[in-house]
């Protein structure tokens, strides 16, 4: 009868720690997420940044070519030729900075919005009022691309086409991607 007791005894503690475990996993779980989500928006600031000035280094002279590596591991980022913007966009648990109000690092804008509990964090960077227009196609506009998440880093070739066949004096930055 004692085996039968400690038998008893083992099983029963094991389920009382078990159980102690799921609930502090469950409860921390959610700080878990905010704080890779806050790794992720500090690294996609970063990284916009970098893109940003290698994209100014390359506007600097005419058939400049360069390759840029992004790794994303959450959210996606758009290319909008027509808007000449570069956005980022999370979907988190995490305020990253007041709801509504716009705030720019180096020249990154950042907005959190919140709606119906869900927290949308988007970041881009904005060429509609500078010299350089944009593009994801060497021959026109272009069309909206969209990077999605992926375990190996994305290449972004940038290219300066020159100034455009309407004559304008603003240089076009041709965008491509290669995963």
């Amino acid at each position: 009868m004692k085996k039968g007791d400690v038998w008893i005894s083992v099983v029963l503690y094991t389920a009382i720690m078990l159980g102690i475990i799921s609930m502090l996993l469950i409860a921390i779980n959610p700080k878990i997420e905010e704080y890779r989500d806050r790794v992720t928006i500090n690294y996609m600031i970063q990284a916009l940044s970098s893109l940003d000035s290698v994209i100014q280094e390359v506007n600097e002279v005419a058939g400049n070519k360069r390759s840029f590596e992004i790794k994303i591991s959450k959210g996606k980022i758009s290319v909008l030729p027509e808007e000449e913007i570069i956005k980022y966009s999370i979907n988190t648990n995490f305020e990253f900075s007041q709801p509504d109000q716009t705030i720019t690092i180096d020249k990154v804008r950042l907005i959190t919005k919140k709606e119906k509990g869900v927290i949308l964090v988007e970041l881009w960077l904005n060429y509609s009022n500078t010299i350089i227009n944009i593009t994801t196609s060497s021959n026109s506009e272009g069309y909206n691309l969209t990077i999605t998440p992926s375990p190996k880093p994305y290449k972004i070739w940038i290219e300066n086409l020159g100034p455009s066949a309407e004559e304008s004096p603003n240089n076009t930055i041709f965008l491509s991607i290669t995963p």
